[in-house]
């Protein structure tokens, strides 16, 4: 699948324009991609230059993808296709075309949503997702009682009609250790996240890192707190050797 056109500009330029969706940046002397998902507002709580800018101890490709159309990537991106399956065509595009050891996807929110399905999908490395949903689905949601983006949810229902879409990530999710290690950072003070996180505690190589402090928001929280960084750093620099899943307390 060929690339999709990108505008011309700097890394930092083009991801700060909202109309820019997809924009990838290649180093020809790095062997790591670093992929990043923008949430329903686009972003990930923080300029996204500052979230790359927080791994640029290494150097490294790297791509950010935004949904324009806050679908939790089900609907597809503008110049990309109508569907996930498209993005995860394109996504594979990117990674062949960057020739690198490792992939790295991350995400926050619904960014975090995107950031496993197409981290498992694709068969990268490595996961990072920040407070992310893992299930978008109406009776999850019901059983639940996750109000949180209802009318949004609710459009993408309607545009999905009786289309394929991933709405849980369950279905997805390898019930084995594979390839791809997954760390999930939840804050503890956010009841809804830490229910999401723990319901997918027994796949795969699912790690969840609880954080005592900073909400829905905590990327942003960790961030100030100067976590971030060296967890993205780990992630980029050095394989994980996880096989049993568990849970950490931060």
């Amino acid at each position: 699948m060929a690339l999709t056109n990108l505008l011309s500009g700097s890394f930092e330029s083009l991801v700060a324009r909202p109309v820019t969706h997809v924009v990838v940046e290649f180093d020809p002397s790095s062997r790591t991609l670093l992929v990043l998902f923008g949430g329903i507002a686009g972003g990930v709580s923080m300029p996204v230059y500052e979230f790359f800018r927080q791994a640029a101890a290494l150097t490294t490709s790297k791509a950010f993808l935004r949904d324009p159309r806050r679908g939790w990537y089900q609907l597809g991106i503008p110049g990309v296709g109508e569907s996930a399956a498209a993005i995860a065509s394109h996504l594979q595009a990117i990674i062949a075309r960057a020739t690198v050891d490792r992939v790295v996807m991350a995400g926050a929110s619904a960014g975090g949503f995107a950031a496993i399905l197409f981290g498992t999908v694709c068969a990268a490395d490595a996961v990072i997702a920040f407070s992310p949903q893992t299930f978008i689905d109406g009776a999850n949601r019901a059983r639940t009682g996750d109000r949180r983006w209802q009318p949004q949810i609710d459009d993408v229902h309607r545009a999905l009609g009786d289309r394929p879409a991933t709405l849980d990530l369950v279905d997805v999710l390898p019930a084995q250790p594979g390839k791809t290690s997954y760390q999930i950072h939840v804050s503890a003070d956010d009841e809804l996240d830490m229910l999401h996180a723990h319901r997918i505690v027994d796949r795969g190589r699912v790690d969840i890192v609880e954080h005592e402090r900073g909400g829905h928001r905590l990327v942003k929280t960790l961030r100030d707190r100067g976590l971030l960084q060296p967890l993205l750093r780990q992630a980029l620099g050095a394989e994980v050797h996880d096989e049993a899943a568990g849970s950490t307390v931060v």
